[in-house]
C-alpha cells in the first residue's frame, strides 16, 4: 500500500508541482466499479464540484511487473498528466 505522502511526491514530479494529488482511499479487494463509485462521491463532495477536476489512472499492469508493463504506465501517466 502507497501512503499519501508518496502519492504527493510522485504527483509533484510527474506534474512538475502543477497538480495537488489526492488518494482517497485504498481497497485490497474490488473492482473498477467501487474505484468509479467513491471517485464520483468525491466529487459530488467538493464546494465547487464544477471546477473540480479528477483524473482516474489506474496502475494497469502492476501485478505482472516488468518492462514492458512500466514503459506502458510510464507512457499513461504522461498523456494524461502532459496538459496540466
Amino acid at each position: 500500500e502507497i501512503d499519501q505522502n508518496e502519492i504527493t511526491n510522485l504527483c509533484l514530479d510527474a506534474t512538475d508541482g502543477k497538480v495537488h494529488c489526492v488518494q482517497t482511499e485504498h481497497l485490497p479487494h474490488g473492482g473498477e466499479i467501487d474505484t468509479l463509485s467513491h471517485l464520483h462521491h468525491y466529487c459530488a463532495l467538493q464546494a465547487e464540484p464544477h471546477k473540480t477536476r479528477v483524473i482516474y489512472m489506474h496502475n494497469k499492469g502492476s501485478f505482472h511487473n516488468g518492462p514492458k508493463n512500466a514503459r506502458w504506465r510510464k507512457a499513461m501517466t504522461d498523456a494524461v498528466t502532459s496538459e496540466m
